[in-house]
C-alpha cells in the first residue's frame, strides 16, 4: 500500500508536467529571434477523444443510402461517395480529416458543385503558373477541396507528393540535426517518403527511370545496422527502387533531396505538390526548434520546410507542363500580414512589425511565385438544401424536427444557424444539438 502511495506521488508531476505549457514568454530578444507563436489547444483529453471518434468505426452503424461515385469528368451538384480507387488513393494519402464527422457516414461523401470544384479544376487546368493557394474560413471546405484535387490527379495518372502534419516543421517534437547547411528531420522524411511510396500507383513509380546514380547505405532490423549500400544507376534504376531503399538516418535528407530532383526533372508524369494547413508555417517563421546556441530555428533553414517554399515561389519548378503546386490554409491559424501583403490584398506599410506578424521573407517567397488565391465561398442555400435532404435520408435529422417543418422552413432555419452556410457548422449544429 506504502509502496502504492509513493509511486502514485511521484508519478503525478511527472503527468502534469508533461500536460504543463510553456508560461515563459522569451519575446523579442537580441540575437535569438522573436518568440514562436503560441502553441494551439494541446489538451490531451480533447486530442485522444477526436482520436477515438475517428478510429472507433462507429460508421458501420450509419444508415445505408446509396449514392453516385465521384466523377470529376462531370460534375453535378449533389452529394456523392468515393469509389474504391480513390478512398484507399485518399486514405493512404491522409486527405480525410479526423475533424470531419465522416463517422456518421458509411463512407466519407462530398459534396460536389460546378460553383467550387469545377470552377477550380478549370482555374487549375488553364493556369500558366500552376500554383494556387486555397483559402477560406474554418470549415467552409478547403481540405475537402483539396481531397477532390488528389482525386483528380489520380484520375490523370499523376504522382502526388503530400506534406502531411506541417505543424511538425515548427512543434519542436520531431528528431532534428544539423547537417552543416540545413536542418533535416529524418523520421519526418522516413514518414513522407513511405506515404509517397505506398499512396501512388507503383508501376507509374516503377516506369520513371532515373536521371543520376546514387549510392545509400541500407540498413536493416531495429537496430539500424548498416548491411550493404544501395546502388542505383541512371537509366537504369527506377523512381520506385529509390523511394524504396531504407538508409540509415543520417542520409535521409539526401535521399529525400535525390528523390525530389528526379520528380522535378523529369517530363513524363505530372507531379502534383500539395499542402494541407500551410498557413501553420507560413505564420510562424520561427519555430520551436533550438539551435547550438539556444536561438530558435528559422522555418527556412529546415529541408523539407524550404523545399516547400521553393515550389510555392517558384525557385524550382517541375519539368512536366501539368505539375502544380497546390497549398490550403487552416482556417483556424492566427491571422498575420504576411499572407495579405504576398497575395497583394494588404498594401499597409508592413516594415516596422515584428516577424511574428510579418515576415518578409516567406512573404518575399509568395509573391515571386506569383501564387493564385481560390477562396472557397460557403455554400448557398440551393446547395445547403441538397446537403439537409441528404442528412435526412441518412437519419442525421432528427424525425420529430424534419416532421414539424417543411424542408424549405429547415434550409431557412440551418443557413441562418451554419453562420449562411459554412458546411462544418451545420453539422454541428445538426449533431451536437441537444435538443
Amino acid at each position: 500500500m506504502f509502496g502504492h502511495q509513493v509511486r502514485c506521488l511521484s508519478t503525478k508531476p511527472l503527468f502534469a508536467a508533461a500536460g504543463k505549457k510553456v508560461s515563459q514568454k522569451p519575446g523579442y530578444l537580441k540575437n535569438n529571434g522573436p518568440a514562436p507563436p503560441k502553441k494551439g489547444n494541446s489538451n490531451a483529453m480533447t486530442q485522444n477523444w477526436k482520436r477515438v471518434i475517428a478510429t472507433s468505426k462507429f460508421n458501420s452503424n450509419a444508415e445505408s443510402v446509396s449514392l453516385p461515385k465521384l466523377d470529376l469528368d462531370n460534375i453535378k451538384d449533389e452529394v456523392v461517395t468515393y469509389t474504391d480507387k480513390q478512398y484507399n488513393f485518399l486514405r493512404r494519402l491522409g486527405s480525410f480529416k479526423m475533424d470531419q464527422f465522416h463517422e456518421l457516414f458509411q463512407r466519407p461523401i462530398v459534396l460536389t458543385t460546378k460553383r467550387i470544384t469545377e470552377r477550380f479544376l478549370q482555374e487549375l487546368e488553364s493556369s500558366t503558373t500552376k500554383r494556387f493557394i486555397i483559402t477560406g474560413e474554418p470549415g467552409v471546405g478547403k481540405s475537402t477541396l483539396l481531397a477532390q484535387v488528389h482525386v483528380h490527379a489520380l484520375k490523370k495518372g499523376a504522382i502526388v507528393l503530400e506534406f502531411p502534419y506541417p505543424e511538425l516543421f515548427t512543434s519542436g517534437r520531431n528528431d532534428f540535426f544539423y547537417d552543416g547547411t540545413k536542418y533535416i528531420q529524418p523520421t519526418y522524411l522516413k514518414i513522407l517518403l513511405t506515404k509517397l511510396r505506398d499512396a501512388n500507383d507503383r508501376s507509374i513509380l516503377a516506369s520513371l527511370k532515373l536521371k543520376n546514380s546514387y549510392r545509400f547505405p541500407v540498413v536493416s532490423g531495429r537496430d539500424g545496422v548498416v548491411t550493404h549500400t544501395a546502388k542505383l544507376d541512371a537509366g537504369t534504376s527506377t523512381l520506385l527502387q529509390l523511394v524504396s531503399v531504407n538508409t540509415e538516418s543520417k542520409s535521409r535528407g539526401k535521399l529525400f533531396a535525390a528523390v525530389f530532383t528526379e520528380l522535378v526533372s523529369q517530363n513524363y508524369v505530372p507531379v502534383y505538390f500539395t499542402v494541407d494547413n500551410f498557413s501553420r508555417i507560413s505564420s510562424s517563421p520561427y519555430t520551436y526548434y533550438k539551435n547550438a546556441i539556444n536561438q530558435y530555428v528559422h522555418l527556412l533553414q529546415f529541408q523539407v520546410a524550404k523545399t516547400i517554399f521553393n515550389l510555392v515561389g517558384g525557385k524550382v519548378q517541375a519539368q512536366h507542363k501539368d505539375s502544380c503546386v497546390i497549398v490550403a490554409n487552416s482556417g483556424v491559424d492566427r491571422v498575420t500580414r504576411t499572407l495579405n501583403v504576398a497575395t497583394e490584398k494588404d498594401e499597409e506599410e508592413v516594415s516596422y512589425m515584428l516577424p511574428q506578424h510579418y515576415d518578409p521573407l516567406i512573404a518575399n517567397y509568395l509573391q515571386q511565385g506569383g501564387i493564385t488565391e481560390f477562396r472557397v465561398p460557403k455554400l448557398n442555400k440551393t446547395e445547403l438544401g441538397t446537403l439537409l435532404q441528404f442528412y435526412s435520408k441518412s437519419k442525421i435529422l432528427r424525425e420529430t424536427y424534419s416532421s414539424q417543418k417543411s424542408m424549405d422552413q429547415i434550409v431557412d432555419e440551418q443557413y441562418f444557424i451554419s453562420g449562411n452556410g459554412n458546411p462544418r457548422e451545420l453539422l454541428k449544429s445538426i449533431t451536437l444539438n441537444p435538443k
